[in-house]
């Protein structure tokens, strides 16, 4: 089995902490801004946000180049009227147009917005309160051996179906890849972390530009089906 030991640093990434793992003031008040605009637009009661918090390898050792800075909002949808179902596909819908249309960066790092029903657990090593300003899970450096030849091996399977759906585009096909990969990555979160097999092919996915593919041939698809000559 080809293994590595997944890169880990020796500090959390300085443009984003100091040497006391606090978080620079700056870049927290420009996060809390973006995170306002967005759920203005998203246009959820603030008293059904529970938190906002900065999670991922930002909030971790394992940061790299290729790192976003991952905030999620953290919703009460019970608060919200509607059935939990319909509010998390139309909040996720919302969330996926803003990353969509927004390219903003923090310290030249991508932001990502998420939003998440509180009720949920939040699968990460490493999770800052950015309205509390301070940790709710603290990160730990640990060395963390992964299999890259099954990572490279499992996210060739995804690339060659979306290669071949970019030859013969259909949005329902696109749709099905889609969620197939998202309930891939649950079961690798739910089962090993944020260090799984399948977490690991997502990141590799998504670092490659495969997602932001996927999300296009959906997109021209859908508005090739509809339209009429």
């Amino acid at each position: 089995m080809e293994t590595t030991t997944f890169k880990i640093q020796k500090t959390l990434n300085s443009k984003l902490w100091d040497e006391n793992s606090e978080l620079d003031s700056e870049a927290r008040g420009a996060l809390l801004k973006i995170a306002g605009k967005f759920i203005s637009k998203i246009d959820i009661p603030k008293s059904s946000v529970k938190d906002i918090v900065l999670t991922g390898s930002l909030a971790n050792f394992n940061w790299s180049s290729y790192s976003d800075v991952d905030v999620h909002i953290i919703v009460v949808f019970a608060n919200i009227e509607g059935e939990k179902k319909f509010i998390k596909n139309l909040l996720d819908d919302e969330k996926k147009l803003w990353n969509l249309e927004h390219h903003i960066e923090i310290k030249g790092f991508p932001v990502e917005m998420y939003v998440q029903d509180s009720s949920e657990t939040l699968v990460a090593s490493g999770v800052f309160s950015l309205l509390q300003n301070k940790w709710v899970k603290t990160p730990t450096r640990k060395n963390v051996v992964i299999d890259m030849k099954m990572i490279r091996k499992k996210s060739a399977i995804f690339k060659n179906q979306i290669d071949l759906l970019e030859k013969n585009p259909d949005s329902e096909r696109a749709k099905q890849i889609k969620a197939k990969l998202g309930q891939f990555r649950q079961c690798g979160l739910d089962e090993e972390g944020e260090f799984s097999t399948e977490n690991l092919v997502f990141k590799l996915l998504r670092r490659d530009g495969y997602l932001e593919k996927l999300t296009s041939i959906r997109l021209e698809a859908f508005d090739d089906e509809m339209s009429l000559e």
